[in-house]
């Protein structure tokens, strides 16, 4: 028989107490029994896996059964059991997964290495990042590269580390707009990482863009979500709401309802946030820096009033349906 969220929902509330459902409808946050600290509503329980984590004191799984057992009876963790995990759901809660590790793509070489290069698809790639305004520092600073002997010797390659200092991630666009896989990036789970961490200063407002090129044409603190969507189970979500973040939001003119969610989300952990206002620009990509110290002298406070005024703007427009 399919277990409903309500049932779910009656289960966690009678267990954790009263909890506040996320935006998103798929969470819940309630009080974590290892902080102890009822006031705080800062563990976050999936009501599609039962994964939780929590933001204050780190306590996560990939079920609640450890947290059942570390925090309350065994009578109550065998309930949970039997009432709400299958066979499969039981194997995966203790199955090891396999995880994706950072590997190079083959071939690949440091572009600072090829300037020189007389390849005809090492000067179209070099000559596409400058009409970008990639500079020589942003060669190094993004690890920025190619696979001139591939059969992706069009595309550009940018590298990320971790906060330790490790190679994490890459990301890549072929230089060509009408190229079957414009984008082609790690096959390492982007929810783990956040894309080179290490220039990222948690205490200063942080602005959130959508790819690479925004980021750098920015030039200010910011981090790429690699999308256009941030869900509440990824590390920059996390490093986010732990560090209590200002956060800026500057996605793309078409990413307004996307936009709306994350800048919901965040403040309902306790981030402030605000709106990066584009004007007449597709995204922050594209803007020149006037523009950009235009929209950034500019930015529009998000609340909750704020929230529940651009919902009725967009039911009567009819771009929530």
């Amino acid at each position: 028989m399919q277990i409903t969220f309500t049932e779910k929902i009656t289960f966690i509330e009678k267990t954790f107490g009263k909890g506040i459902a996320a935006r998103s409808g798929n969470d819940i946050a309630v009080s974590c029994p290892v902080c102890k600290d009822t006031k705080k509503k800062k563990l976050s329980i999936s009501l599609e896996n039962w994964s939780f984590h929590c933001w204050v004191c780190s306590e996560k799984g990939r079920t609640i059964v450890p947290l059942l057992r570390k925090c309350f009876t065994r009578e109550l963790t065998e309930h949970f059991r039997q009432k709400f995990l299958n066979q499969k759901a039981q194997y995966d809660a203790v199955a090891v997964e396999e995880e994706k590790v950072f590997e190079y793509p083959e071939g690949f070489i440091p572009l600072v290495c090829e300037l020189n290069s007389k390849n005809p698809n090492t000067r179209a790639v070099i000559s596409y990042l400058r009409s970008r305004g990639i500079s020589d520092s942003d060669l190094y600073k993004y690890r920025i590269g190619i696979t001139p002997k591939g059969r992706d010797s069009r595309r550009v390659y940018f590298v990320s580390l971790d906060a330790a200092g490790e190679e994490n991630y890459f990301v890549s666009r072929s230089i060509d707009d009408n190229a079957k896989q414009r984008y082609v990036n790690s096959t390492v789970d982007k929810m783990k990482i956040v894309f080179n961490e290490p220039e990222i200063d948690w205490d200063e407002p942080v602005y959130l863009v959508e790819g690479i090129f925004d980021k750098i044409r920015l030039g200010k603190n910011s981090a790429c979500l690699l999308g256009s969507t941030l869900a509440e189970y990824s590390l920059l979500f996390r490093r986010l709401v732990e560090n209590e973040c200002d956060v800026i939001l500057a996605l793309d003119s078409d990413a307004i309802e996307k936009s709306n969610k994350i800048a919901d989300s965040l403040m309902h952990y306790g981030c402030k946030v605000s709106i990066f206002p584009l004007f007449d620009a597709k995204d922050v990509g594209s803007m020149s820096k006037d523009q950009i110290e235009r929209s950034a002298a500019n930015l529009r406070a998000w609340d909750g009033k704020t929230s529940l005024l651009t919902k009725i703007g967009m039911l009567r427009s009819g771009s929530m349906f």
